[in-house]
């Protein structure tokens, strides 16, 4: 491809040396690379600088450079930008033939709900005939295949090149997780969302925002752009609805106030709930076999998308009870003698929360919460969630989780620190953990597994050894079928 017809969408600030003629076959911002007539886009990042690396690039086949300032003693092509992540979304939208200009995007962020709300929407579409992909923290799916993915939502390259293959493919719709370092970072700048929703705003990722007031406000500026073409957001949460910009494409749900969707009397038990929707104050019962309160809000979430969509509500009510629970998002496993099992990816305070307050709901026994905190992530959330589990559950075993490069003890040690009685274990070996917690369960008990859901390693040190909370409780169920 032509360097100068690339470049067409690109907001260039000015180019050093000449473009005609420069072919370009490969775009990286990777500098290890290697590829002929390759165009390499230096990122500047918090850790490193990619214009660092631009020697090792030319080495590896680098024709022209993307930078956001001139380097000099260099014969190569340099288009100066003003931001580099700007223009790689641009770059790699147009060398992969503009993929996004036949799709239509739906996008969910918010610290909590993500993955359900995004594969609630493509069951849903999927279920009236449309072609879907969905890409999250569980991947990518379409057409029935998964690809695993290292990131909630892709980088730009990856991101388009995969576009293209699904245009190829006869999808229609993307739904995606929209995380807010990819907002931080304008991986989906040039992204136009038919619908954008806004699940919750709690804390999270405060070791790369540093405090709630970043962490909100990025959040609050995709689903507040020219990108979103109608919002869906919620109206409980005070942090959206301090924030939120309010306009005529702009829906509001919740449980309490006048909103534009909202559910009421509502039933729960270890199988689901079932509730009366208000959808502009036409009132229609609906019943999913989901539990917890925060599905209930994920629902009014999927609702509100639904019927922007142009669906009709009965097709969305009748879809509701067909939907199915991603894999760790409060999974029911159901032992002998009413003992139940709930596996979670539950990893934040609000989150934590929201799981054992909705397995204390439907509990008829005692509640055994089990979690652990990610190693080299905030630290600040550790406390909070020792106590939250200590008031929530009747009894709690802190555990390990990924401690990636710290020790286990020193992270079980401040989650201990906010927790005020001795009505907890730390066993710091997960498997043993689970093992313990599960033979504590008396019948109606129920024991509540955090933070990992359907991960399939730990991360210990650099290394992901494989490991699954799912696989633990099947062992244990066998063990118990064995000696009998």
């Amino acid at each position: 491809m032509n360097l100068d017809y690339l470049l067409r969408s690109t907001k260039i600030k000015k180019i050093v040396g000449k473009t005609k003629n420069v072919k370009i076959d490969y775009i990286t911002v990777n500098s290890r690379e290697k590829h002929k007539n390759m165009l390499y886009i230096a990122q500047s990042g918090s850790n490193v600088d990619g214009h660092s690396f631009v020697d090792e690039a030319i080495i590896n086949g680098a024709v022209a450079l993307v930078v956001e300032h001139e380097l000099p003693h260099y014969k190569f092509p340099q288009i100066v930008v003003e931001n580099s992540r700007i223009a790689v979304a641009t770059i790699a939208s147009q060398f992969y033939g503009n993929p996004k200009d036949k799709l239509k995007f739906i996008g969910i962020t918010g610290t909590n709900g993500k993955t359900s709300c995004a594969l609630f929407i493509s069951q849903i579409l999927n279920s009236v005939g449309y072609n879907t992909a969905t890409f999250g923290t569980l991947g990518i799916y379409a057409n029935g295949k998964h690809e695993k993915s290292n990131l909630t939502t892709p980088d730009p390259i990856f991101f388009h090149k995969t576009l293209s293959k699904l245009v190829k493919d006869n999808i229609k719709y993307i739904v995606m997780e929209v995380s807010a370092h990819s907002i931080a970072l304008e991986k989906v700048c040039n992204i136009n969302f038919e619908v954008g929703i806004l699940t919750n705003i709690t804390q999270d990722h405060l070791d790369y925002f540093l405090n709630m007031k970043n962490y909100a406000s990025t959040k609050l500026k995709w689903i507040n752009s020219s990108n979103v073409k109608h919002a869906v957001v919620n109206a409980d949460d005070n942090l959206i609805k301090n924030g939120i910009e309010r306009k005529s494409n702009t829906l509001f749900f919740g449980l309490s106030g006048k909103n534009d969707i909202k559910c009421f009397d509502i039933v729960k038990d270890v199988n689901g709930s079932c509730f009366n929707l208000s959808l502009f104050q036409k009132v229609v019962k609906a019943k999913i076999n989901l539990v917890g309160e925060f599905n209930i809000y994920n629902v009014m979430a999927v609702v509100g998308c639904s019927h922007l969509l142009g669906l009709n509500l009965n097709v969305i009510i009748s879809s509701l009870e067909k939907l199915k629970a991603p894999i760790g998002r409060f999974n029911v496993i159901k032992l002998t003698n009413n003992k139940i099992v709930v596996v979670d990816f539950a990893h934040t305070p609000d989150s934590l929360e929201k799981v054992l307050k909705s397995a204390r709901e439907v509990c008829k026994g005692e509640l055994i919460s089990l979690f652990g905190c990610g190693g080299d992530r905030d630290r600040t959330k550790r406390a909070i969630m020792g106590e939250i589990s200590e008031n929530l559950a009747d009894f709690t075993i802190i555990t390990s989780d990924n401690p990636r490069f710290e020790k286990p003890e020193e992270i079980l040690n401040e989650i201990e620190s906010g927790m005020k009685t001795h009505n907890y274990l730390k066993i710091s070996d997960r498997k043993i953990a689970i093992n313990k917690a599960l033979s504590m369960l008396k019948p109606n008990d129920i024991v509540v597994i955090s933070g990992k859901g359907g991960e399939l390693y730990q991360d210990i040190n650099g290394i992901k050894i494989p490991y699954n909370d799912f696989e633990e409780v099947e062992k244990f169920k066998k063990f118990l079928i064995d000696k009998k």
